[in-house]
This record gives structure tokens, sequence and C-alpha cells, in this order.
């Protein structure tokens, strides 16, 4: 599980059904692999249905908490976010299909269509090194050139983590049947249109509705 979740190709299934009876500890898995991967800066979200509590039981509260919870991560998607709400300030009221096409998915893939353009830092890193090359060949020609960056540093080209997986606990305690399948077709839909690669973990028990209109997709 723990490769699966990691992983950024998309040659595995993009989406893992955690089931089991009630008791059968889904819910503390899922809590320890959050837990793990909020440490190392690897998730991107997770939501955890409750029937015993009203606000934790409201399915169409599902995308928009991932939104919210996805501009955390990745504070730069923010701005995106909200200028699609000033568009449409009404988005905010409508169905969880728009709110994962226009919140999620769009922002999404705007941020990282932006940061695939190495074109800048590359120009960057190639000035440092012809200038330090100058200098060891030239020495006191360019050394006083070379003095005025001595403080420059090369921008680092180690990545640093990218989230990529959301959990989505006690799917079955949403308080609509019938939004608990839409709400896995919605996720099934969402995944091939995202330029980067992202991991949902779905736990719930193994009921047949789930099993018959949700995760027989996957």
């Amino acid at each position: 599980m723990d490769d699966w979740g990691r992983s950024r190709t998309r040659g595995s299934s993009p989406v893992m059904w955690m089931r089991g009876g009630a008791g059968a500890g889904k819910s503390t898995l899922a809590q320890t692999i959050a837990m793990m991967y909020k440490r190392e800066a690897l998730l991107v979200g997770e939501f955890l249905f409750s029937n015993r509590r009203p606000n934790r039981s409201d399915g169409k509260a599902l995308i928009l908490t991932l939104v919210l919870q996805l501009i955390i991560v990745s504070p730069d998607i923010g701005p995106l976010v909200f200028d699609e709400i000033k568009k449409n300030p009404m988005i905010l009221s409508s169905s969880p299909e728009e709110h994962i096409q226009r919140l999620f998915i769009g922002p999404l893939n705007t941020l990282n269509i932006t940061k695939s353009r190495p074109f800048r830092q590359h120009l960057i890193q190639l000035l440092y090194i012809l200038i330090f090359l100058l200098q060891l060949i030239a020495g006191p020609i360019f050394g006083n050139f070379y003095a005025g960056f001595n403080t420059f540093r090369a921008p680092s080209t180690i990545p640093k983590p990218q989230p990529t997986l959301i959990i989505i606990d006690g799917l079955d305690e949403c308080d609509d049947a019938a939004l608990q399948t839409r709400l896995i077709r919605i996720i099934g839909s969402a995944l091939p249109q995202l330029c980067q690669p992202l991991r949902f973990l779905i736990s719930s028990r193994p009921e047949a509705h789930i099993v018959r209109e949700g995760f027989r997709f996957f």
C-alpha cells in the first residue's frame, strides 16, 4: 500500500478501496497512513465521514473540503481557486461535479502547467556555470566580474515532495447512498484529467450498492 501511495506513475490504479466490516480497523489504519504521509508532506487531504456527526455525513461537503485542504498544502493554487469563485460566486452552492471540475481539476492543472516551464531556471543555471568556468579559465581577467556573483547560488534542482494521497474514510457513512456511488464516479472521471498523478484511498463497508455501482469501474 505504501509503494502504491507514493507512486507518481499512471501504471497502477489511482484508487484503492479498503473494505471491511464494522470494527475491522479501517479507520485506525486510514488515520495511521494519514499521519505518516502528513509528516512527509505527501498528504493532499483527508475526509472522515461519520453518521454520528451531522457535519461529517454530508457528502456534498467532500469536494469543497478537499479543495480547502489542497490550498493549505499548495498555497500557490489559492489565487486560482479564488479567481474562479470571483467569476462565479454561485459555484460554492453548485454540484460536486462542478466543484471538482472548476475548483480542483482546473486550478491544479493550471498550476502544474505553469510549473512545467523550466526555461528561466535552466537559463540561470547555465549563466552560473558559464561565469564559473570563465573564472576558472581566465582567472584575474574575470575575477572582479565574478566577485559580483560571490553570493549567488544556483537554483536547487532537488524537487520538493509533491503531495499525492487523498484519504476518504467511512464513505458508507455518507447520509445519501446514491451520493456515495456518485462521488466514486466523480473521482473516477476526474483522475484521468489531472496533470498531477494523485492517489485516492477510500475506506468503507462492502455495501452492495457501493460494489455494484461504484468500485466496479476500477
